[in-house]
């Protein structure tokens, strides 16, 4: 078949198609084949012929299609498809499926092929309707109806009803009406009016629409609502709308009875009947009306098994039907013959069988027999019973009361006190399935065709026709039998035991059908101490003794063929009695079978309940006893036994003395005393039952006698009791009192923190109080370990231990565990306060220490009181510091402590209005000063970090004045970049005038002493080049100083890092320094405390607060690693936010959105270009020759880091400016980022804006600043190289220049350039950081004009993925520091294999 061809277009042509609700795609036939190739064209065009495509879009602004296809599997292919510009030699389009084969598919082909044909044949039908549609809302109601009377077929012509539904502004109406849509199911189309309108640029759903509205008749702004698109979603689903196609035709499920031939075993024996092998096949409908094979056999299911239907030309439904059938009886054969068309139902293995045929009704799948269809029933599943009845009148052994017996297939149901029965003639039913699962019963039709089939192969008789033998009957139960069920139910409501030990015991003595014969009267309650009797006698041994009777069914007359499912598998003894057939007792006989055979016999087969005129006598069957005895002085302790006990009368009706019963052990033995009363074949089955609900008590499986202890004692009476009661041979007994359990509900979690050893580390003690009960938290712990969910009291209380808080508090102690390296008793870290608040939430009763207070609850109370006025500022600006007096009244029995947060007014020395978030920031500090305790201030970029720090000098000063003139000032020591140590210079004497600022600006090696140069500072700067160099210097004079405490507190006033990312590597120098210097507090100043991993912030934090997580190897282990590795996300997200919880103490960030509104507002703006076509070629021939090398070297990244980075790098560089890489070879290639910049400064400039451009390459810099020199452009340039800093950073400020050119490392931090409203960064970079520092340099404190950020990338290179990774960091951040969600940041070989696909695979995905 060839397919139509369509031309492409790019956009769809409303001038010449309008409301087109089928846009054309840019793709034709030849380009699809030349693509795929023939064979895979071929292919799809079958799936488009056969209409597998269920529904598809098109997305005109991004030029994909998608869709989903039917393939081999029950769910639907997903298929995307993006189409490129035309372009000589390059592919027309990228192909993705969810299926087997990926990409260029047949599924893609079968969409595109769909496309092409709804866009070509909507385009004629729509070609004749020129100009704007009607107004909308132009769609009545009588055109509405005239579109739906053509959609059901009822139409005149075609050519008037193609211009009625145009007038109609409907384009889908139109369509319709011309027959260009048509589906299987001819739905009418909705009434107009009622109609919301569609989204003309939604997905289409193929199989509706012949019934869709108006897509266009109303405004396109309107919302669709959401029920709509659900239930439209629903309704155009494949599977409804096939089942009644047209075109399928019903199935047939052929039934055939074989019988044994002339060689069949006991055919010549008198009476004797042949068996039948019940075949069946599947047939289907012919167009005559005929039932005929039609190519069908098992074997065409077989694909069908698990899989899609709609193979073949049944419905569905009677497909699905053949293959389950197919999956669970296989063809039949024998020695003779192969059937291969027929399968074996009376030989299917699967009791599913009967839940496969049961489905037959449901569907509407006629059954035939020999091709003629049966009137047939599938009936409720039925029971095997003994069935006794009066012999008739005329028998000879009648006179007076003969009995007949037969085996029968039941239904009993209850109606009041009226007994209905429904029964059929086991005898004459034939069994299905190995073992016997069920029966089917013949009459009418089918009984003949048997007979005619038994005759045939020379049998003389066949079995009557079970249905033509239909037994019913019903009576009323004796009022006697009535008051004995009511006095066993009240008996149960008023039992004393535990609640759980009774549950269903009522239930448990309702007489259930066929237990007439072991009918007993109330069960008998004993009195606490002595011994207990009670269970009902059971109706049915090892069966429960009330179980889900099934209901009387409805056999309507006529029914020649009835399926017959069993409530379980036919036994042995069932299946004898049914062989014996029918068995007639004289009535002089009938004493002799009461005594000697009806005991035996009702307790291997259950008796159909008896009329009651037939007076037979109640039975008493054995019982298996199990005896509980308790202890009186351990009193949750039992001993438990097990034995039968057999009625030495078993009319008796329930003896009430152990006289009156045989005492067995559970297990008999050859040659035992008594013996030979034991009826094995029922002790099997009542001990199996047993068995299976002891199965889930391993220790009780055993059934021998044993101690049960503690809380097993409990799960015996509440959990094992219950379920053995139901047995309708068990009885229960007690000796002694059964004890009592209860639950504690306010088991009280107390946490307790005592003095520890050294000024850091504090004892832990963790215990949960019960009524007046304390368990220590290592038995709470151990029980947790072993899986235990409960802990028992002596005192009978027991306490859950599902309880949320109890494994929150697990999972604390466990993590304090692991951050104490030392081992031992259990302590906590006074670093540790976010640990510390978690575990107080959780505990009732807290009892802590003074100092304990000081340092770590003022601490909380303070950050908790912060956090509240940073939330809310208007409110919580002058509201005080939350002290911990609530949670002290809580935990000290009412006693109030003192205030311990004092307030820090902002020193008076200080030259500067704070704004309030930097007051709470120098408080923040200062309790961090006064208490020896280290953090990180973490707030944004511009926000004032450097006068927060200076106020805490300033503070510090004032109190050294006050407390101790006479001794010396330790002072401060402030690490930074050497770029920024003029800066905290010019902030010092600026806010601070009165502090002594010491600048060091070279090495003390041979020259003169550090000791000499600070002598009398208050502030020391040097940077952190100098610091390495004069490691000794700086330690050495740290270690002579002291705050007049004593010679036990040497080291500086305070150590300020500030750009601490600086030392975030903890294998450098720099960081081992500043770790080991001796300080009162260490404070690290960074807006990007984490950058690329969590093992950066841990570096941080183990420099300025050392105790909060002493281990690398337990941060790593806790932290880094669940939260980087992206195998659970779920995990990480909880990782992350624990941690952020543990650091908050004690880092301090804010961000600029929180507590800088007042900035204006910063436009962050990503310019996506294109390369020239020249750079282009360059760009994609490096990229094949990298990622050869590099996809070659993932297998060991760790070991190819070095390598695999050089190749990133030369790619990041190449997407700049090929002329970076090679000069000489590549001058005068375009780059498509510089000619961009250049266009766009003049009008920023001629605007009045000024522009800081960043550029990680100072080589692509450089060639930035000839370019502007050429076109006239001043501009000024800084990087690492140069020399002059201050002055070109003065000249940029001074407007000396509007353009400055910077490097990105060398500017991105210590400048502050508000001058400046533009930014272009020119090449993104790995790490977010880097970039929001060169943002900040002009967003921040001071900037009065609203801030633009160009980020450029170029498109389809490298870059796009460098955006990705930076985007997974920045959400690491945000989780940690911030509030954000969790996103791995860790860059795996996948990221790598990504970072050099080709442009089409990235496509492609």
């Amino acid at each position: 078949m060839t397919a139509r061809r369509a031309v492409p277009h790019p956009m769809r042509d409303n001038g010449q198609v309008p409301n087109n609700p089928f846009p054309e795609i840019p793709v034709t036939v030849p380009q699809i084949i030349r693509q795929v190739g023939h064979r895979t064209y071929q292919r799809g065009a079958a799936y488009q012929r056969n209409r597998e495509v269920v529904r598809y879009s098109y997305d005109e602004d991004n030029r994909t299609l998608t869709g989903l296809v039917n393939g081999s599997t029950l769910v639907p292919y997903e298929v995307t498809i993006r189409f490129f510009p035309p372009r000589a030699g390059s592919a027309a389009f990228a192909a993705r499926c969810t299926c087997p084969v990926v990409s260029n598919c047949k599924h893609a082909v079968a969409l595109m092929l769909t496309a092409l044909d709804r866009a070509s044949v909507a385009k004629k039908a729509l070609s004749e309707h020129p100009g704007p549609v009607g107004a909308p809302g132009a769609v009545t109601k009588a055109t509405a109806a005239k579109v739906a009377t053509d959609a059901k077929g009822f139409a005149g012509s075609k050519s008037a009803d193609v211009a009625e539904a145009k007038k109609s502004a409907d384009p889908l109406a139109a369509l319709r009406a011309s027959g260009a849509l048509t589906t299987a199911a001819k739905l009418p189309a909705p009434d107009a009016a009622a109609v919301e309108p569609e989204n003309p640029q939604g997905s289409f759903a193929l199989n509706e629409l012949g019934a869709s509205p108006s897509l266009q008749a109303e405004a396109p702004a309107s919302k669709i609502s959401a029920w709509r698109k659900n239930l439209s979603s629903v309704l155009s689903a494949r599977q409804d709308l096939s089942g009644i196609d047209s075109l399928r035709v019903s199935g047939a499920l052929d039934l055939s009875m074989s019988v044994s031939g002339s060689y069949a075993r006991g055919r010549n024996m008198p009476g004797a009947t042949p068996a039948i092998n019940l075949l069946a096949r599947p047939l289907m409908r012919s167009k005559t009306g005929r039932w005929v094979k039609g190519g069908l056999t098992w074997d065409t299911f077989a694909s069908s098994v698990g899989g899609p239907v709609g193979r073949h030309d049944i419905y569905p439904e009677h497909e699905r039907f053949f293959a389950e059938l197919y999956s669970i009886a296989r063809p039949w054969q024998n020695m003779y013959s192969s059937h291969r068309d027929w399968i074996s139902l009376s030989a299917a293995g699967s009791a599913l069988l009967w839940d496969v045929l049961a489905r037959a009704e449901e569907i509407g799948l006629p059954l035939l027999i020999n091709g003629r269809e049966v009137e047939y029933a599938i009936l409720p599943p039925a029971r095997v019973r003994l069935r006794a009845a009066a012999l008739p009148e005329d028998s000879e052994e009648n006179p007076d009361g003969g009995l007949l017996l037969e085996a029968a297939l039941s239904w009993e149901g209850r109606e009041g006190e009226l007994l209905r029965q429904l029964w059929l003639p086991a005898v004459h039913c034939h069994p299905m399935g190995t073992p016997r699962t069920g029966f089917f019963a013949l009459g009418g039709l089918a009984q003949q065709e048997y007979e005619q089939a038994a005759k045939a192969v020379h049998w003389k008789t066949a079995r009557p026709g079970a249905l033509d033998e239909v037994g019913r009957g019903a009576f009323v139960q004796s009022e006697q039998t009535v008051q004995s069920e009511q006095t066993a139910q009240s008996a149960d409501s008023a039992q004393p035991e535990q609640a759980a030990a009774q549950t269903d015991s009522a239930a448990s003595v309702e007489a259930a059908p066929g237990d007439v014969a072991y009918r007993e009267g109330a069960r008998r309650e004993n009195t606490p101490g002595e011994p207990s009797s009670e269970g009902p006698a059971p109706w049915s041994p090892g069966e429960q003794a009330h179980p889900a009777a099934p209901a009387v069914p409805n056999l309507p007359e006529g029914v020649e063929l009835a399926l017959i499912p069993l409530v379980e598998p036919l036994d042995a003894t069932s299946e004898a009695l049914i062989s014996a057939g029918t068995v007639k007792i004289p009535a002089a006989e009938r004493p002799a079978f009461q005594r000697d055979f009806l005991p035996a016999l009702s307790r291997s087969v259950p008796a159909l309940t008896p009329d009651p005129a037939l007076a037979l006598p109640a039975v008493t069957p054995p019982r298996l006893v199990l005896e509980l005895t308790f202890d009186e002085e351990v009193r949750h302790d039992a001993q438990l036994g097990w034995h039968w006990e057999y009625p030495l009368n078993p009319f008796e009706a329930d003896p009430e003395h152990e006289s009156g019963v045989q005492r067995l052990p559970v297990f008999g033995y050859p040659g035992e005393k008594g013996g030979e009363v034991r009826d094995e074949r029922f002790e099997a089955r009542v001990l199996r039952s047993v068995r299976s609900v002891l199965a889930a008590h391993p220790a009780l499986a055993s059934l021998e006698e044993r101690r049960v202890e503690g809380w097993e004692t409990r799960e015996l009476l509440s959990a094992v009791l219950p379920k053995l009661r139901r047995i309708s041979a068990v009885r229960v007994r007690f000796n002694g009192t059964p004890p009592e359990f209860v639950e504690a509900t306010d088991a009280l979690i107390e946490v307790t923190v005592t003095e520890g050893n050294s000024r850091d580390w504090f004892g832990l003690g963790i215990a949960v109080k019960v009524n007046n009960w304390t368990v220590p938290f290592a038995q709470i712990f151990e029980a947790l370990d072993r899986g235990a969910d409960r802990i028992l009291l002596g005192n009978g209380t027991y306490f859950s231990l599902r309880r949320p808080e109890f494994k929150t508090l697990r999972t604390l102690i466990a993590e304090a565990r692991e951050l104490d390296e030392a081992g031992g008793e259990l302590r906590i870290n006074r670093h540790q306060a976010g640990l510390f608040s978690e575990l107080e939430s959780l505990a009732a009763s807290v009892q802590t220490t003074r100092r304990w207070d000081e340092q770590v609850r003022s601490l909380l109370a303070l950050v908790e009181a912060s956090e509240a006025r940073e939330t809310e500022p208007a409110d919580g600006a002058d509201k005080p510091a939350a002290s911990p007096d609530t949670h002290d009244k809580r935990n000290n029995g009412g006693v109030v402590r003192p205030n311990l947060n004092r307030g820090y007014p902002v020193p008076a020395g200080l030259r500067a209005t704070l704004r309030p978030y930097q007051v709470e920031g120098y408080r923040w500090l200062t309790f961090l000063y006064e208490h020896r305790m280290g953090g990180i201030l973490a707030d944004d970029m511009g926000l004032g970090k450097t006068v927060q720090a200076l106020a805490l000098l300033a503070h510090a000063i004032e109190e050294h004045r006050a407390a101790a003139p006479v001794e010396p000032f330790a002072p401060f020591l402030v690490v930074a970049p050497t770029s920024v140590i003029s800066n905290w210079a010019a902030e010092a004497k600026r806010f601070l005038p009165e502090a002594k600022v010491v600048t060091i600006t070279e090495t003390t090696a041979g020259k003169t002493p550090l000791a000499e140069r600070v002598a009398g500072a208050h502030l020391v700067l040097t940077s952190y080049t100098l610091l390495r160099m004069d490691e000794d210097a700086y330690v050495s004079y740290a270690a002579g100083l002291g705050s007049g405490e004593g010679p036990g507190t040497p080291g500086w006033g305070a150590l300020l890092l500030d750009e601490a990312q600086f030392v975030k590597n903890t294998g450098t120098r720099a960081w081992s320094i500043a770790r080991a210097m001796p300080a009162r507090t260490k404070i690290a100043m960074t807006g990007t405390p984490l950058e690329n991993n969590l093992m950066e912030l841990w570096a941080l934090l183990a420099i300025v607060a050392d105790g909060l997580f002493p281990s690398a190897r337990a941060f790593r282990d806790l932290y880094a690693r669940p939260a980087e590795s992206g195998e659970d996300p779920a995990h990480a997200a909880a990782t992350t936010a624990r941690l952020r919880r543990r650091i908050r103490p004690l880092m301090l960030r804010r961000t600029k959105e929180l507590v800088a509104a007042e900035l204006p507002a910063k436009n962050d703006v990503r310019v996506n270009l294109l390369l020239a076509p020249g750079h282009r070629r360059i760009y994609d021939t490096h990229l094949q020759r990298e990622r050869q090398k590099v996809l070659g070297l993932l297998e060991d990244m760790d070991k190819n880091r070095f390598t695999i980075f050089q190749s990133l790098t030369l790619l990041r560089r190449l997407a700049l400016d090929a002329a970076l890489i090679d000069p000489d070879a590549y001058e005068g290639v375009t780059s498509a980022k510089r000619e961009y910049l250049v266009e766009q400064l003049p009008e920023l400039l001629a605007g009045g804006h000024r522009v800081l451009v960043f550029s990680q390459f100072t080589g692509y810099l450089k060639s930035i600043a000839r370019a502007l020199s050429e076109k006239g452009i001043d501009h000024l340039y800084l990087d690492g190289s140069t020399r002059n800093r201050a002055e070109v950073i003065e000249a940029f400020r001074a407007g000396a220049a509007p353009v400055f050119l910077i490097s990105l490392k060398a500017g991105g931090f210590g400048l502050n350039l508000t001058e400046a409203d533009h930014v272009f960064i020119m090449d993104p970079w790995w790490n977010p950081a880097a970039e929001q520092q060169a943002v900040d340099r002009i967003h921040r404190i001071g900037q009065e004009r609203e801030v633009h950020v160009y980020r450029l990338v170029a498109e389809g290179t490298i870059e796009e993925k460098v955006m990705q990774l930076k985007a997974s960091k920045a959400a690491l951040f945000d989780a940690v520091v911030g509030e954000g969600e969790f996103a791995s940041a860790a860059v795996t070989a996948e990221d790598v294999r990504e970072l050099f696909a080709l442009p089409e695979e990235k496509d492609a995905r």
